[in-house]
């Protein structure tokens, strides 16, 4: 399978750690590395590295290789178990970056209404204030930012459904110095798809 570097899968084979080498070169079908039992593909820019994962060796050990080297070697049979995992099992699930603590403006945005919410300072108390600048309920405001926060994509498409173009909902947030999101829900018979213009995939989410 082919991971591009924008996979923390990237990460595991750039931390991948030989446990031992067993061999420099030679019959490679005694390691079970004339037919991988998988092999991963990272592509970061021009550079592209190949991991081939043979068969169990001792002690709970996978042999691998490079596959372009010829060098034989020992790997956690972790590092194994990892890359058969489906592959959405290692994008980023989270819907949101922002946080509850470091969010410093709310924006909803649902069909004619807009509800703003900006926060600040008063008495070394944070203090949620809306458009007219009357004081919001907090522990409210916070209690919506942490839902927010805590929603995770149940799984991915490789496009956006119709109803997406009518969204029901579009929720921005400034965050920590000048950082700031936007997500847009939209709402296709019981499922609830999320899209962000910074991330190309779409999500489908649980609310």
């Amino acid at each position: 399978r082919d991971w591009s570097s924008d996979v923390c899968s990237s990460d595991l084979l750039s931390t991948t750690n030989m446990l031992s080498v067993v061999s420099e070169g030679g019959d490679l079908k005694e390691y079970g590395l004339d037919h991988p039992s998988l092999s991963a593909t990272v592509v970061a820019g021009s550079s592209r590295t190949t991991l081939l994962v043979g068969r169990l060796g001792k002690e709970n050990t996978y042999y691998a290789k490079d596959a372009s080297r010829p060098l034989v070697f020992t790997v956690e049979q972790a590092l194994y178990n990892d890359f058969k995992k489906d592959i959405s099992d290692f994008r980023r699930k989270d819907i949101f970056d922002a946080r509850s603590f470091n969010a410093s403006r709310l924006e909803l945005k649902r069909g004619d209404m807009t509800v703003v919410l900006e926060k600040s300072q008063a008495g070394g108390k944070d203090v949620w204030k809306n458009g007219s600048g009357q004081t919001a309920d907090t522990t409210k405001v916070e209690d919506v930012l942490t839902k927010l926060s805590n929603m995770q994509a149940q799984s991915f498409q490789t496009a956006a459904p119709p109803a997406a173009a009518k969204p029901a909902v579009v929720a921005t947030i400034r965050y920590e110095e000048n950082k700031m999101e936007t997500v847009t829900f939209a709402r296709s018979g019981n499922d609830v798809f999320t899209t962000r213009p910074d991330r190309s995939e779409e999500h489908t989410s649980e609310l």
